[in-house]
Order: C-alpha cells, then structure tokens, then sequence
C-alpha cells in the first residue's frame, strides 16, 4: 500500500478531474440540483478510463463527506474504501495523463474491477440510505455516482475478460507449445537384441 496522499495532492487530483470541485459547487449552491447538473456528471465520469472514473467518484464521496460532517452520510466501511483508492490510485493519477495506458494495465484493471465492484454496492446501500434521510441533491448525486460506478464496473469486467479470452487464445496456438513435442523421444535403438 502507498503512503496517504497529502492535501494539497488530493486537490490537484480534484482540479485534474474537475467533477469534485462541480460536486464540491452544486452542493453550495441554494437551489435545487438541476437535471443538466446531473448530465454533467454523468457525462465527465463517463468518459475516463475504469481507474480514472474510480478515483474520480471516490473523491467526490470525499467532497460530499466533508459537506455532511454532521449528519455521518457515508459509512465507516465506505470511508475506508474510498481512503484506500485515493492513497492507491492517487499517486498513479497524478504522474499521468487520463486515458494513459501502462504495461501493467492488466493487473490494474484486476484491481480495478474489484474495486468498482465494491464501490458500486456499497454505493446502492448509502443512495437508499441518503433518500430516507431526505438529502435530496445529496441523493441524486450519489445515484449519478452509483450508476458510473456499476457501468465502470461492467466495463472493467469486459476488459478483463478480453485479456483472460487472449491469453487462452494465445496459449490454444503458441506454436512452442506442442503437447506431444514438449519431451524429446527417447532412442529406442539403444536395446540390447
């Protein structure tokens, strides 16, 4: 595990995704939550890369948190969750561009989905929760958050399962690989007569 992320870090990752500083605003703001709000959202979370879109949703459940000190919305065990992907994630995120593949982009996107996974129901639990406490903008933001979280989960599924289908592949045709070629015959002319 990485070591925290310093403030002043965390609000560069902010301002670089520019979606928590959006939250951060329309949660100051007195009138409603407004419909192309929410498009807004939905399309800036939409179109980053599965670990982007992880650590960019993880980081405005930190805004809203820190809005909502008082009334405790998010859960220890999401607090947790979304701690951990802002100190793993978050050094990554700040040495690259978004959309900025690697060579371990495999492995990342493991980790990835299980963590979008993780996300997305616990994110289900807190939108029920946020409704029954009346927090109106707060629910529709958190919905906003769920629905990006499980697609980005759905997505990080597929590429996963496309790296899984090309190593099968890879491993059904390796022209190396030769089951009946892997041991060198033995000389059976070698036998006394």
């Amino acid at each position: 595990m990485s070591n925290a992320l310093e403030e002043q870090e965390i609000q560069a990752l902010c301002h670089k995704y520019g979606v928590p500083d959006l939250v951060l605003q329309w949660l100051g703001e007195t009138e409603d939550f407004r419909t192309a709000n929410e498009y807004i959202l939905h399309e800036d979370i939409c179109n980053l890369h599965p670990e982007d879109a992880l650590l960019c949703i993880c980081l405005c459940l930190r805004v809203i948190q820190s809005q909502y000190k008082g009334g405790q919305i998010i859960s220890e065990k999401l607090k947790g969750l979304v701690t951990d992907v802002i100190t793993n994630y978050g050094h990554n995120a700040l040495h690259r561009q978004p959309q900025e593949t690697r060579n371990e982009e495999r492995l990342d996107i493991e980790f990835t989905a299980r963590d979008l996974i993780l996300l997305a129901n616990d994110l289900e639990d807190l939108e029920n929760k946020v409704y029954e406490e009346n927090y109106s903008d707060v629910a529709t933001i958190i919905s906003a958050l769920a629905i990006q979280a499980a697609a980005h989960a759905e997505i990080a599924k597929y590429v996963l399962s496309s790296f899984r289908e090309e190593e099968r592949k890879n491993r059904e045709f390796d022209p190396d690989i030769v089951p009946f070629l892997k041991t060198m015959p033995v000389n059976d002319n070698t036998r006394a007569r």
